[in-house]
């Protein structure tokens, strides 16, 4: 029993009386050519320099440029 409830942790009831997961996470991803060799260091190098990682850098410079084009107030990571 305690198995099941353990497994209902990340469930949602629906009406139906059934249990429907829920998404944890919403991952996307990114391609690179060939060409873009020089975008990946630069990625690297603001990780180094912020110590933060990929996904986090991501959303860091995805604020603050939602912060510059619409005058929009979000704290940053960094």
């Amino acid at each position: 029993m305690q198995q099941l409830l353990s497994k209902r942790k990340n469930a949602v009831q629906t009406t139906e009386g059934g249990f429907d997961p829920v998404p944890l996470k919403k991952s996307r991803q990114v391609s690179y050519n060939k060409q873009e060799k020089h975008i990946q260091k630069m990625e690297t190098k603001l990780m180094e320099k912020y110590r933060l990682g990929y996904s986090q850098l991501h959303k860091a410079l995805v604020l603050k440029t939602a912060q510059q084009e619409f005058s929009e107030i979000h704290n940053l990571f960094f």
